[in-house]
């Protein structure tokens, strides 16, 4: 597609011009205005790729500062075309950033030069504009996933952050509904304005919505992309409804959590082709970046509820435990009794008080001691077990029990205690009838726990090896977590059960059903897709009972866990910023790599500790974090009384300043931040505490302070005014300065600043006020009007300089009253700007006259050919050889003359660029020295040098010969001497300079007697046109 051009040129010749030698160019003119106010209306309606603005033009508005209104509004590169090229235009242009700036006459390349690299310019700009605008987008919407609590929260910051500093119209994010999975419900959008119609229910099963965005990505789990809404189906529903809205491009990003899509983020822009490849990259980054943090949210809030769940867990157990008809007993590593149940204490006829701390063997008849030893020492290798035992009573008789014992170990798996259940047998320990009544104790305890609970009897083969087993009975629990009814699983095979082809653990279970020791262990078992932690043992012969629970939300926790202790850790131990953590007991928790650096302490040496206190300190006390642990505000008063503050940026977080003599040989000062730790309920769990060392900026303050007394006696001695102010006032003047302004300085000092100041130099001041105290630096030495006392006007010049006087940024003015020296210089630059307004006002218009000229020349070209088209284009290079004098003089800053070296360079260019000259073909080469010449003699001599170039071009070099074109000019005496050699094929034979009627050579001899030179021709061996001529003097015609 081309790119649209706006021409702004009031010359309609010069604009005619250029609109044909750009659709030549295959360029699409958008509109040719000539005024500033149709540039602006015209640039805001059509939105151009590129303006070409004159800068003079009819009207109030001239091109600059019509493009400073349409810059407000559009991002459009703009090229400058302008006779004008004094050093004040110049600045005012480049104030605007124009990416091109052309002078007339106009030369074709450098315009087509000019064009082609303002909209690539303009092109690559944008492009890394948007794409630093999507990585602020990314960063900042990153802190807020990090920080981020709640979902809800969270989904409506991002949509916020996208839609502002992405400058994106509209950002929505919906979700599947998890009641119903063919309807998207939306969740949070930016800003909070209508988006289609509020009214219409998507949904993925309906083919009528299938065409939108939000539902086409989530269905074909790709991202949608649309830079250009108005090329789709007119005929659409949503695109009705977006064009309505502005939204003029869209990307609709599927939202995918674990390999399952749960929603989509939506953004809309009102501009077409908005999204890049990189910005579509980053945006699909940030998609995963949210999903990643609503994980972790529901992940945190899950973790929670287990927590809560297995605390119900706990107290139902410990109910269970109370009031379980089996007596229940604990011990630790030695066999102590640490815990009995209440059925415990009934069987043995002792209060728990007297059971506990008591060794077991206390309550064994000593015929059983040896058996009762042995079977502890199998314990502590592991072993679990199912015995019978005698007990004596309290009272003296003999309980018997049955004892289901289990080893307990610690993490490494050493043994540490063991646990048992013991069931009264004694009335009659093998009758099947006590047997039965104690199965139905279990029975209470088997149906209602939470636990998973199977009855299970070993299958062999013929050899005696265990092959399978058999579901006897299972319990509510075992139903719900493996989800299968009871009624079809009793009397099956294990095989035929649990989807494997083959009985799980069949190994585990048959060795505790052989050795009667019980196992407990964790497993993940893929068929079911589920983590478990099974108990077993084995009641009787051939048979066994699982115990299982459901860990796999558990263990999807600790992995989520252990992944965000990973990161934290990094964070932590990365950070350039000393930092240490204290958890709620004030113990150590993290020690960074930074702090242990400051500090000199290692982390291994600190953390698990409380004695965070000796990196500062030579004895304990609490530090910051310690106080906001406790909650104590009133101790930071104590502690940290007149240095501490509260913190503006982090909530119930404080700062403080203070010095610390023992850190390093001198001491440090130190600024402190500590912020309280706290969990999702808002219960303080620990602190945080980061450190900055400010001791240079401390030094530099103190060492302020006592140059300040310096200061203010040599201020007191100098000649010169100095006025110090600071906040708008006025804090100190020096006796000289009081003077200049008519009075003492007890009338002026605490007085406003801006009331000596002429209020035509207000804005200079704040201006220059503003440099100085953000920099604290020199401002350069200006000159600009005071007001005395009386309110008379002065005229002075100014330096300013910024510095911390007496604690407190402030900016020293000196100055000296220079209203006599003004009142001199005003009068002869009054009458010298209007002599050169009138001499730059004159170079302008015979410069726009000579375009004019040179454009009726190109258009009258265009319409004919061969040996007339010839005489047109050298009659454009003599307009433009006379110029390229105006120009030079417009921009010189001296009127007397033109530097003629620098002429010669600019006329050759522009003859060799008119006849398409190939610069390797035929070489120019100008040895001139830094001569100036006034306009009487540039204009002949340069019309002098046009004809000869051009026809050393068009004759000396036939057939595409190859050649030398030397140019020289050089003072000679009083005079000056200017050389055109050519190596060439030279004269044709019989040339006569003086018999030759040629309109160049008449030309030339007419301009040699107007220069009163002398003009002489050499023809061997090279061909040379020598000139001499003088400097024609000034004569003034007023």
């Amino acid at each position: 597609m081309p790119k649209k051009v706006l021409i702004v040129e009031d010359e309609s010749i010069t604009a005619l011009e250029l609109k044909r030698k750009l659709m030549h160019w295959g360029y699409e003119i958008s509109a040719t205005v000539d005024t500033g106010k149709k540039a602006v209306e015209t640039a805001l309606e059509l939105e151009p790729d590129l303006i070409l603005m004159d800068i003079v033009l009819k009207g109030d508005l001239d091109g600059i500062k019509a493009f400073k209104k349409i810059k407000k509004s559009l991002d459009i590169p703009i090229i400058y075309i302008t006779a004008h090229s004094d050093e004040n235009t110049l600045n005012r242009a480049q104030e605007t950033d124009p990416f091109g700036y052309i002078l007339k006459p106009i030369d074709d390349k450098d315009l087509k030069f000019t064009i082609e690299m303002a909209l690539f310019k303009h092109t690559t700009e944008s492009k890394l504009k948007r794409l630093n605008q999507s990585l602020r987008v990314l960063s900042d919407c990153n802190q807020e996933i990090i920080r981020a609590n709640d979902e809800d929260k969270l989904r409506k910051r991002i949509c916020e952050i996208i839609a502002t500093e992405g400058n994106y119209k509209l950002t929505w994010i919906n979700f599947i509904d998890e009641k119903d999975k063919n309807k998207l419900v939306t969740v949070a959008k930016y800003p909070n304005q209508e988006f289609y119609d509020e009214s219409i229910d998507l949904n993925l099963s309906d083919q009528l919505y299938e065409s939108y965005p939000a539902v086409s990505n989530i269905k074909n789990r790709e991202i949608t992309l649309c830079q250009d809404i108005t090329l789709e189906s007119p005929g659409l529903e949503w695109v009705s409804y977006a064009l309505e809205k502005g939204y003029n491009s869209l990307i609709s990003i599927p939202l995918i959590l674990e390999e399952k899509i749960i929603g989509s983020m939506n953004i809309y822009s009102s501009k077409k082709n908005r999204f890049d490849i990189e910005e579509v990259a980053l945006l699909n980054e940030l998609a995963n970046d949210v999903v990643y943090g609503i994980n972790v949210i529901r992940s945190r809030l899950e973790r929670e509820k287990i927590k809560k769940n297995l605390k119900k867990s706990e107290e139902k157990y410990r109910c269970i435990v109370e009031t379980a008809n089996e007596g229940i007993m604990a011990m630790d590593k030695n066999f102590t009794t640490t815990f009995v149940n209440k059925k415990m204490c009934e069987l043995l006829g002792y209060t728990a008080e007297e059971i506990i701390n008591k060794p077991v063997d206390y309550f064994i008849f000593e015929e059983d001691l040896k058996d009762h030893y042995d079977r502890m020492n199998m314990r502590k290798n592991g072993l679990s077990q199912q015995y019978e035992r005698k007990f004596r009573h309290k009272n003296g008789k003999t309980v018997w029990l049955l004892i289901s014992a289990t080893a307990l170990t610690d993490k490494e798996g050493n043994f540490n205690g063991s646990f048992a259940m013991f069931t009264d047998i004694s009335e009659n320990k093998l009758a099947f009838e006590k047997l039965k009544t104690s199965d139905e104790k279990y029975r209470s305890l088997y149906s209602t726990i939470n636990e998973g609970m199977a009855f299970h009897q070993i299958i062999y083969n013929e050899e005696g090896k265990a092959i399978d087993y058999e579901i006897l009975d299972v319990n509510p629990a075992y139903e719900q977590i493996l989800n299968l009814k009871k009624d079809d699983v009793i009397g099956k095979r294990a095989s035929e059960i649990y989807s494997s082809g083959k009985p799980p653990y069949i190994n585990i279970y048959s060795e505790v059903t052989e050795t009667g020791h019980s196992k407990t262990f964790e497993t993940y078992y893929a068929p079911f897709n589920k983590y478990f932690a099974i108990s077993v043992f084995s009641p009787s012969l051939n048979k066994f009972v699982t115990i299982f629970e459901d860990i796999t939300e558990q263990k999807n926790v600790e992995k989520v866990l252990q992944e965000s202790e990973r990161r934290l850790n990094a964070v932590l131990q990365g950070s350039p910023i000393p930092t240490f953590v204290i958890d709620q007991n004030h113990k150590v928790i993290y020690w960074n790599k930074a702090v242990e650096k400051y500090t000199k302490i290692k982390a291994e040496d600190i953390v698990g500790t409380d004695n965070q206190w000796t990196a500062f300190y030579d004895n304990k006390r609490p530090v910051m974090a310690d106080l906001l642990i406790d909650g104590d505000i009133e101790e930071l008063s104590k502690w940290y009384k007149g240095k501490y503050s509260r913190s503006k940026f982090a909530e119930d977080a404080y700062n403080s300043t203070d010095f610390f003599p023992q850190l390093d040989k001198k001491g440090k000062w130190l600024y402190f931040t500590a912020a309280p730790i706290k969990d999702a309920d808002g219960i303080v769990i620990g602190a945080m505490e980061t450190l900055e060392d400010i001791t240079p900026r401390k030094n530099a303050e103190m060492a302020l302070q006592e140059s300040e007394e310096r200061y203010r006696r040599l201020l007191k001695q100098s000649f010169d005014a100095v006025l110090i102010h600071s906040d708008g006032k006025i804090i100190s003047i020096n006796d000289t300065g009081a003077r200049i302004l008519g009075t003492v300085k007890e009338e002026i000092i605490g007085r406003p600043l801006f009331n000596f100041i002429h209020p035509d130099y207000h804005d200079l001041v704040e201006d220059r006020i503003k440099k100085v105290s953000n920099n604290q630096n020199i401002v350069p030495l200006v000159e600009q009007k005071f007001l005395k006392i009386d309110g008379t006007p002065i005229d002075v010049e100014v330096v300013g300089t910024g510095f911390v006087y007496n604690g407190k940024n402030a900016v020293q003015s000196v100055f000296r009253d220079i209203s006599q020296r003004k009142e001199y210089e005003s009068q002869i630059i009054n009458s010298l700007k209007e002599k050169d307004v009138l001499l730059k006002e004159v170079h302008h218009r015979v410069k726009n006259n000579m375009q004019i000229i040179s454009s009726l020349l190109n258009l009258q070209g265009e319409y004919c050919d061969g040996p007339t088209c010839e005489i047109f284009n050298e009659s454009k290079n003599r307009v433009k050889s006379m110029a390229i004098v105006h120009e030079k003089l417009y921009q010189s800053e001296d009127f007397s003359g033109i530097n003629f070296k620098e002429y010669i360079q600019s006329l050759t260019s522009e003859i060799l660029a008119s006849y398409l000259v190939d610069t390797n073909r035929i070489k120019v080469i100008i040895n001139v020295e830094n001569i100036k010449l006034n306009i009487n003699t540039a204009i002949p001599v340069g019309l002098i040098l046009n004809e000869m170039v051009t026809n050393c071009i068009k004759h000396a070099f036939p057939n595409d010969l190859r050649g030398l074109i030397e140019i020289s000019l050089y003072p000679v005496n009083k005079e000056y001497e200017l050389t055109i050699k050519d190596n060439g094929v030279g004269f044709p034979k019989g040339f006569d300079l003086k018999n030759t009627k040629t309109l160049g050579m008449e030309l030339i001899k007419s301009l040699v007697k107007q220069l009163e030179g002398e003009l002489t021709i050499e023809k061997e061996p090279y061909t040379v046109f020598r000139l001499r001529f003088r400097e024609l003097k000034y004569e003034q015609i007023i």
